[in-house]
């Protein structure tokens, strides 16, 4: 798999080279590759895409966020084994 740059990725967004939702199936498709590290990598995944009117810098660009945020109905266990039976948020 090769590795895009932001900047890249970004510009091609930004020209409509490539849409947002293409750019999500191809994350998913990566964290799913059972010869990557999505399954190690990843504990929960929201496959729903958030859409917006809104631009900014980084609009239409994939992240993936480090499980320390609370999510209602959710547990926070900041990626640690240790954590994983605690109450949900």
């Amino acid at each position: 798999m090769r590795i895009t740059p932001i900047r890249e990725t970004l510009r091609r967004l930004y020209n409509r080279e490539v849409h947002s939702g293409d750019l999500v199936r191809e994350c998913l498709n990566a964290i799913r590759n059972p010869a990557g590290e999505g399954e190690r990598t990843f504990i929960q995944i929201y496959e729903g895409v958030l859409s917006s009117s809104e631009d900014g810098p980084l609009a239409g660009l994939p992240i993936s966020i480090k499980d320390l945020f609370d999510v209602t109905g959710e547990v926070t266990t900041a990626g640690s084994k240790v954590l994983r039976n605690r109450k949900p948020a």
